[in-house]
C-alpha cells in the first residue's frame, strides 16, 4: 500500500503489516517509509541519534569530528542512494531504526577508496553480491522485527541484483540477526591487524 504520507511529496509511505506469529516479539504494525525525494530534517536528526547510539566509536575530539565521522558513514546514500534509504517507524509515528543501501558497490568505490581504506577488502565478490546495505537500530526496536521489515523493503526494490552483502566484524552481536535473514555465504579476511566478515545473500531466485 502506497501513499503520499504527512502531505510530503518527497517521500513515500510502505505500510507493512505485520502478524505477531514468530517466536520473537514483534510489532504488530510498522510503519516502512522510503526517502527517494531525500531525507526531512526530522528524519535525519533521528537518523542521526540513533547512529551514535548503535556506532561502536563513542569519543570525540570535538563536534566537528563526530559530525565528519556521521558523515563518512551516512552522506553517500543520502545523497546518491535515497531511494535506498528507508525509516521504521513505530505506531506513534516514531522512527525506531534506518536502513541505507547501495545497489552498485563497484560503482561506491570511486567515492570510498580514499574514505574507508578496507572497503576494496572484498571487490572481488562484489559482482556475485552487488548490492550492500547498513542497518541500525533504536534499543527499544531490537529483537522485533524491525531489521527484517527493513531488508525485505530494500529487497524488494532492487531490479534484478544478483545478491546483497554486509561486512561485519567476526565478533559481533550482528552475525547471528543476518544469518537468520539468510546470509549464509561468509568470507573472513584480514586488513590493517583487524579480521572483517563478508556476508551475502543470494537473491537470484527472489528478484
Amino acid at each position: 500500500m502506497l501513499d503520499q504520507g504527512q502531505g510530503n511529496s518527497n517521500w513515500v509511505s510502505l505500510c507493512l503489516l505485520l502478524q505477531a506469529h514468530l517466536s520473537a516479539p514483534m510489532l504488530s504494525i510498522m510503519n516502512i517509509t522510503a526517502w527517494p525525494g531525500g531525507l526531512s530534517p526530522q528524519a535525519k536528526k533521528v537518523i542521526r541519534e540513533i547512529f551514535f547510539v548503535s556506532a561502536s566509536r563513542k569519543d570525540f575530539r570535538d563536534e566537528s569530528e563526530r559530525e565528519r565521522f556521521f558523515q563518512k558513514w551516512t552522506e553517500y546514500y543520502f545523497s546518491e542512494h535515497p531511494r535506498f534509504v528507508y525509516t521504521a517507524s513505530d505506531q506513534q509515528g516514531l522512527i525506531i531504526g534506518y536502513l541505507t543501501g547501495c545497489p552498485d558497490s563497484h560503482q561506491a568505490l570511486s567515492h570510498y577508496k580514499d574514505q574507508i581504506s578496507s572497503y576494496s577488502l572484498f571487490g572481488d565478490l562484489f559482482a556475485r553480491f552487488p548490492a550492500h546495505l547498513h542497518i541500525n537500530l533504536a534499543e527499544s526496536a531490537r529483537g522485533k522485527g524491525v531489521g527484517s521489515t527493513l531488508i525485505k523493503a530494500f529487497i524488494r526494490d532492487l531490479s534484478g541484483c544478483l545478491g546483497v552483502h554486509i561486512v561485519t566484524s567476526p565478533n559481533q552481536r550482528n552475525v547471528e540477526f543476518y544469518r537468520k535473514n539468510a546470509f549464509t555465504f561468509e568470507v573472513v579476511r584480514e586488513f590493517g591487524g583487524n579480521k572483517y566478515l563478508f556476508m551475502g545473500r543470494s537473491l537470484e531466485t527472489e528478484v
